[in-house]
């Protein structure tokens, strides 16, 4: 198993070699456990953080809103939760072939690293990918105009999650999201209305 890191990357490729003396070619399964969900809140592009849904996704990340977020895709194909217990998540995808009497490299993943929370983890993700990406700025205030401290701030397009970020000590955000089509963004807290612009 290597990991490998170019200079300057802002994620993580994960090869695996096998060596395969025997004449009979077989399948490795695509599975991954993991035990971040717990205090880093699950998420996948179009979908947000709604996790019932990841069943046939090709990337997840896990936020921290306070330090490095990190998520990961395969070129494999399609995976998704098998079992979540208590905050660990077992995740499979497609199986892959390694070839009888040989050595048979895969690229199991690639490991996206940014932060803080989702919306700088998937500006990183985009980075890698080459897609044009812009910045919005904006500042959130209470009904009395003080600012509005903590407030998540969500980018969607229809019905599509785009990204999230967290308001400063001065109510002020910004969030990154792809391509120059607008965007709506929603302001939420827990114990609050959602507020949409």
């Amino acid at each position: 198993m290597d990991y490998i890191l170019e200079p300057g990357a802002e994620s993580v490729r994960v090869r695996y070699t096998f060596h395969n003396e025997t004449a009979r070619a077989t399948n490795g399964r695509w599975i991954v456990l993991a035990f971040q969900r717990e205090r880093m809140p699950g998420f996948t592009p179009g979908l947000g953080f709604a996790s019932d849904e990841f069943s046939e996704i090709d990337w997840i990340g896990y936020a921290d809103d306070d330090a490095t977020s990190y998520g990961y895709g395969t070129d494999i194909g399609p995976f998704g939760v098998l079992i979540e217990i208590s905050g660990t998540q077992i995740i499979q995808g497609e199986n892959y072939p390694i070839e009888a009497c040989g050595q048979t490299e895969v690229d199991l993943m690639t490991i996206d690293i940014g932060g803080p929370g989702p919306d700088g983890l998937l500006a990183a993700k985009r980075r890698r990918e080459g897609i044009d990406q812009r910045t919005i700025t904006g500042t959130v205030t209470e009904s009395d105009g003080s600012p509005a401290v903590g407030v998540r701030v969500h980018a969607t397009r229809g019905d599509e999650w785009i990204s999230r970020t967290l308001t400063d000590a001065d109510g002020a955000y910004t969030i990154t999201v792809p391509g120059d089509e607008g965007v709506t963004l929603s302001t939420f807290r827990p114990g609050d209305a959602t507020v949409t612009t």
